[in-house]
């Protein structure tokens, strides 16, 4: 699970980046066309500004009951307004993404914390547990050996003495042990 969720935060990061430069690349195209349409409409409005013929600009050809002027200058403007609604969708999809992204890493982290935090006291526990397992161990070696030495000893009781006295001290002998 730890390494899944790794694996997942990493794949998140690797998808919001490349997100993040399409964003970035949009709101500077965006920007720029902008900018580009702003010294266009300046440039148009400073040559219809500087004619010198009045009667030339009234006698302009006419569109849709429009002079051309207005209507060149009506469409720059309405194609600025478009490329600032697009600098305005990117910029509002960057932010929408950047908090999905912070809370899903954030998510992940907290998952990949308790994770962490079940697998160090699972192996707390098997620590542990080995420890125990080790000290009995040892216990019961000694325990074996304890009891081999009093088997023997008991044999050695079993043993009739050199000098046999008798059934009398063998039993005051084992009444001793």
């Amino acid at each position: 699970e730890l390494a899944e969720a790794a694996t997942e935060e990493g794949r998140t990061r690797e998808t919001r980046a490349a997100h993040k430069k399409f964003n970035q690349v949009g709101i500077k195209d965006a920007k720029k066309a902008q900018e580009a349409v702003a010294n266009a409409l300046m440039t148009l409005q400073a040559f219809y500004a500087g004619a010198a013929d009045q009667k030339a600009n009234d006698e302009a050809t006419t569109y849709g009951g429009h002079s051309s002027q207005a209507t060149v200058l009506s469409m720059l403007e309405t194609v600025q307004s478009g490329y600032s609604t697009m600098e305005a969708d990117y910029l509002a999809t960057e932010v929408s993404e950047e908090d999905a992204f912070n809370a899903k890493v954030t998510r992940l982290t907290k998952d990949q914390a308790r994770f962490s935090a079940g697998i160090k006291a699972k192996t707390a526990r098997h620590d542990t547990l080995a420890t125990d397992k080790a000290h009995a161990e040892l216990t019961l070696k000694r325990t074996q050996n304890d009891l081999e030495k009093q088997q023997t000893y008991w044999q050695q009781l079993d043993t009739p003495c050199p000098h046999d006295k008798g059934e009398d001290e063998y039993a005051d002998r084992k009444s001793v042990v």
